[in-house]
């Protein structure tokens, strides 16, 4: 699993990336928002419970570059599926995949499960 990630940065740089998995998180549910009223089918559905699911591992920072290739194609689907060309789920599509690429960060679940761990050699008998 470690593969998966590439660091977990912190301080300020772990900051930046929680923010922007929360703003992708609340783009990806107001991108939703605006189509969900639409229509009412059962792939409507299916897809709103996977952008809900998206949204809410990208804030917990859990499964991060799954998530964020989940955010992506999601976009991408009501970028194709919508009857207005708009540029604004290309524009969070790429943003989906930034978040999939630069990892979670130090400030995630994801950090606390997968992260480096330090193993202590040293015998507890000294």
């Amino acid at each position: 699993m470690q593969r998966l990630y590439s660091t977990f940065p912190g301080a300020w740089p772990g900051f930046a990336l929680l923010l922007l998995r929360c703003v992708a998180a609340i783009a990806l549910v107001a991108c939703a928002n605006a189509d969900a009223l639409s229509s009412a089918s059962p792939v409507a559905l299916l897809v709103d419970c996977a952008i809900v699911v998206a949204a809410a591992l990208l804030i917990g920072g859990l499964w991060t570059p799954v998530a964020g290739i989940a955010h992506a194609l999601l976009e991408l689907y009501s970028h194709i599926g919508g009857s207005a060309v708009e540029l604004n789920y290309m524009l969070w599509a790429i943003v989906g995949l930034c978040v999939a690429v630069l990892g979670p960060g130090a400030c995630s679940i994801d950090s606390h499960l997968f992260g480096r761990k330090r193993i202590d050699l040293r015998s507890s008998s000294d």
